[in-house]
C-alpha cells in the first residue's frame, strides 16, 4: 500500500493550524522561514484579520493554506513517514510541486506574495463570483449551464459521499450568475464566499500579472509522482510543472483527475490538508484522514499501522 499526501485547492479567510504551530516546533521554525520570504508576521499566517482589498486577501488566504500543507509534510517528514505519491489541486498542485523537488519552496511562497502588489480590475469592471451546482448522477453541467456562456466550470470537485450527484463549481460575472441563478429552481446554484471568479478566463489579467515572475522560477523535473487537476496523468517534466502554473489561474480543475492518478500510482490511504475539501463529502477510492489539528495526527499514525501502509522513511528531496 502507498501513502498519497492530497492537498485541495481553495482559500479560507479563518485563522487555522494554531494547535500544530504550538504543538511542533518545526512548524514554528517552518513559520518563521516562510514569514521571512514573504516578508510577513507570523501571526498573519495564522489568523490576523485580513485586509479588505479582494486580492490581498486572495494572496495572503493562500499563503495560509500553503504554509499549513507544507508544515502538516514537515511535521510527518519528522516522523519519518514520507508520501510516495502528491496530488494537488489549484494551489495545492502549487505547492505539491515544492514538496515534490520541482520548485524551490522560497520561489513558490514569494510567487504567491507577490499577488499583493496585483492591482486587481478597475473599479468600474463587473464584480465576480463563484457557486456550486449539485448535478444528479447521469446528468451533464452542460445541461445546467446551457444558455449561459458567460458562465464557466471551474472546479469538477467529484461525486457526493452518497453518490447522488457530483459537484461542480462555476465562475462568472455578477450579472451572468444572477442569470443562471435565476434560470434554475431555488437551492440548484448555490453561492460561495469570495469574489473572484478563479480557475476561468476572468483571471487573465491576474495570469498576465504573474508571467513575468514565473519566467524567473527555477523549475525541475519532480522527484515524486506528482498528479495535478489540470490533465490527466502523471506530471513529470520541469515544463509540465511550468505549463501547470501558468494554467492554473484560469483552466478549470478536475479533483477525480487528481484521485484516479493517484490510485493508479497504488495509493491506498492519504492524507488530506485543504480547506476545500471537507470531511465526508465526497466519495473517495481510498480512506482519507483530514489533518487541521494534532489529534488529526494520531488517526494518520494509527490508520498506517491498521492498513499496513508502505512509505519512504527517508525523502528523496533534498
Amino acid at each position: 500500500m502507498g501513502l498519497g499526501l492530497l492537498l485541495g485547492g481553495g482559500v479560507t479567510r479563518e485563522p487555522q493550524g494554531l494547535e500544530l504551530y504550538q504543538a511542533f516546533p518545526v512548524m514554528r521554525d517552518l513559520y518563521e522561514q516562510i514569514a521571512d520570504w514573504c516578508s510577513l508576521p507570523v501571526s498573519m499566517l495564522l489568523g490576523d484579520e485580513l485586509p479588505q482589498e479582494v486580492e490581498v486577501q486572495q494572496s495572503l488566504a493562500a499563503v495560509r493554506q500553503a504554509a499549513l500543507s507544507m508544515a502538516v509534510h514537515d511535521i510527518l517528514a519528522e516522523q519519518r513517514v514520507h508520501p510516495s505519491v502528491i496530488g494537488g489541486l489549484s494551489l495545492g498542485g502549487v505547492v505539491g510541486a515544492a514538496l515534490a523537488g520541482a520548485v524551490p519552496r522560497r520561489q513558490v511562497f514569494r510567487l504567491m506574495a507577490v499577488g499583493i502588489d496585483f492591482p486587481g480590475l478597475p473599479a468600474s469592471a463587473p464584480g465576480q463570483r463563484m457557486a456550486v451546482i449539485t448535478v444528479p448522477d447521469g446528468e451533464h453541467i452542460e445541461t445546467y449551464l446551457a444558455g449561459h456562456p458567460e458562465v464557466h466550470p471551474a472546479v469538477w470537485v467529484g461525486t457526493s459521499a452518497d453518490g447522488s450527484g457530483t459537484f461542480v463549481v462555476v465562475g462568472g460575472e455578477n450579472a451572468a450568475m444572477d442569470r443562471l441563478t435565476a434560470a434554475h429552481p431555488e437551492g440548484v446554484v448555490t453561492a460561495v464566499p469570495g469574489e473572484l471568479a478563479i480557475h476561468t478566463p476572468l483571471r487573465e489579467p491576474y495570469r498576465r500579472f504573474l508571467a513575468p515572475h514565473l519566467a524567473e522560477v527555477d523549475f525541475k523535473d519532480p522527484l515524486l509522482p506528482l498528479y495535478s487537476g489540470l490533465d490527466r496523468g502523471r506530471l513529470s517534466t520541469a515544463d509540465e510543472i511550468r505549463d501547470m502554473f501558468d494554467r492554473n489561474p484560469v483552466e478549470p480543475v478536475h479533483l477525480p483527475y487528481i484521485y484516479d492518478g493517484m490510485v493508479d500510482a497504488g495509493v491506498d490511504f492519504a492524507v488530506i490538508v485543504s480547506s476545500s475539501i471537507p470531511p465526508g463529502l465526497l466519495s473517495l477510492p481510498f480512506p482519507v484522514v483530514h489533518v487541521g489539528r494534532p489529534k488529526d495526527l494520531e488517526k494518520v499514525f494509527s490508520a498506517l499501522y491498521e492498513l499496513d501502509v508502505r512509505y519512504p522513511e527517508r525523502s528523496v528531496v533534498a
